[in-house]
């Protein structure tokens, strides 16, 4: 289900660090959801922005594989708006996890850019990095937002981990909750998006404490 007029619409959004730039582009079956970050800062970005699904251990080199989706980000919804999001969000309330998940990031050096396309099917369903959101709810209309996470300082070399994906490798970081990342903010877009939604309201969230990776 597409909002009521398909429209292309393009958002600017800026911190001390980033200029985030996205264009949102419904189809009768998808929002096309393209954004561009440039590092404006005078140190490297790590952007949290490599959601991945599930991880297996590649035996004939001893390493660890992380199945990271381009297409895959969360999806939070309130009574005021949905947003989309590739960021660290915090372990969902009363589940229990063997450990906290951490996007991959990508290292964006100072003055230049980044820029990816996310693809999601509408309705827009609940997601983040732990689980996905009932199907079986009514389909309600919300302004749409963008955000992005970041961490706010170049992180100590002893916390990076450079780890494998399918496409290549990428970088990880030590277990932190997500309080602790930078996120710059673009919306509200001017057209509503539905999203399956269970309006009722949430507990508090639970907590992790590591990682695969240590």
């Amino acid at each position: 289900m597409a909002p009521d007029s398909l429209t292309t619409e393009t958002l600017v959004a800026h911190t001390s660090d980033c200029t985030l730039t996205v264009k949102v582009t419904p189809t009768a079956e998808a929002l096309h959801l393209h954004y561009q970050i440039r590092n404006t800062a005078s140190r490297p970005l790590y952007l949290l922005n490599q959601l991945w699904e599930n991880a297996w251990r590649d035996t004939t080199r001893n390493q660890l594989i992380f199945y990271a989706l381009p297409n895959l980000a969360n999806v939070e919804a309130s009574s005021e708006a949905v947003t989309v999001s590739k960021k660290v969000v915090d372990v969902p309330p009363g589940l229990l996890v063997e450990a906290r998940r951490i996007p991959l990031m990508t290292r964006v050096a100072p003055g230049a850019e980044y820029a990816e396309t996310v693809v999601l099917p509408l309705p827009l369903q609940l997601n983040n990095m732990y689980q996905s959101g009932p199907l079986n709810v009514p389909a309600v209309p919300r302004p749409l937002y963008f955000e992005l996470g970041y961490l706010p300082s170049e992180p100590a070399e002893t916390a990076i981990r450079e780890v494998a994906t399918p496409e290549g490798s990428a970088f990880g970081t030590n277990a932190f909750p997500a309080s602790e990342q930078a996120i710059i903010t673009v919306g509200p877009f001017g057209q509503s998006f539905q999203v399956l939604a269970d309006e009722r309201p949430a507990p508090a969230s639970s907590n992790g404490q590591w990682t695969p990776w240590g």
